[in-house]
């Protein structure tokens, strides 16, 4: 098949299925970007490794964009920020971080002064205070933070979060500014243990599931615009339990061999188990 669009090893944010997930996507864009004065929301999202987490902050990121020029025209200067922890320095620091976000800011708020690369909290805090409350549009900064398991084991970590705490709910003239989605894949009860600590009351944990069967039969037919039939959705079901990268896996095997003399999509389905 030309063109296939399971690529099991690449997030595509187009590749979104599941009802559950759209709720928990409208729930995010509501509770992260709503209107100064009304109850705003910041989250942890748990799951394990490759249930699709990147792919939600990604889809996330791509309807905050699509909503920026109608909320500027009333008055509001919404920021997405997504942050990839995979891309993040071998060797990290806490001060990279608050350096790399007050730079990324100042591509949109060029109020902010020029400030050395590493930055510690105290002085983001301080700049923050005095440009925010100030713009001309009110702003909503929304901070996406992927893997953020990879910060997890540093000595610095537990400060790195109590200074969110701080900055989301004890800062004035800023806390009523930010918002954040943290994502990583640990289960959901020590997702909770190691941010509910520091952050207890400020952020809402939410887990990602497998998809159900209905949801399934959707991404095995949906983009390639082709119905299966009911034994082949269910063995692949089955196989799969329902994990999204193991569904885009055996979907992306099972259309390579599609144009193949005498194919079987049952049989493809048996030989890409067999080559996992």
């Amino acid at each position: 098949m030309n063109n296939n669009p399971y690529i099991w090893n690449k997030v595509n944010a187009n590749l979104f299925y599941g009802h559950a997930r759209e709720q928990l996507l409208n729930e995010l864009f509501k509770g992260l970007s709503s209107d100064l004065g009304s109850t705003n929301f910041s989250f942890a999202i748990a799951g394990a490794r490759r249930m699709g987490k990147t792919t939600l902050l990604r889809r996330l990121e791509m309807k905050l964009q699509q909503h920026l020029a109608t909320w500027r025209k009333g008055g509001k200067l919404v920021i997405p920020i997504y942050i990839d922890g995979q891309t993040l320095p071998d060797v990290l620091t806490d001060t990279y971080l608050w350096g790399y976000l007050f730079r990324e800011l100042k591509q949109v708020i060029h109020q902010l002064p020029v400030v050395p690369d590493l930055m510690n909290f105290q002085d983001f805090r301080e700049n923050m205070i005095r440009v925010l409350h100030q713009l001309d549009d009110i702003p909503r900064i929304i901070v996406m933070f992927d893997e953020i398991e990879l910060i997890m084991g540093c000595p610095w970590a537990y400060t790195f979060l109590s200074n969110w705490r701080a900055l989301l709910s004890n800062t004035p003239k800023v806390s009523e500014y930010f918002t954040i989605v943290f994502a990583g894949a640990r289960e959901s009860s020590a997702l909770k243990r190691d941010l509910g600590s520091p952050l207890a009351n400020v952020i809402e944990l939410r887990s990602l599931q497998n998809l159900t069967f209905a949801d399934a039969g959707k991404i095995m037919e949906e983009p390639i615009a082709h119905p299966w039939s009911d034994s082949f959705k269910q063995l692949v079901f089955k196989e799969t339990g329902g994990h999204p990268m193991l569904l885009q896996y055996l979907m992306q095997q099972v259309c390579a061999r599609i144009n193949q003399t005498d194919w079987l999509p049952e049989q493809s389905v048996e030989q890409a188990i067999k080559d996992f």
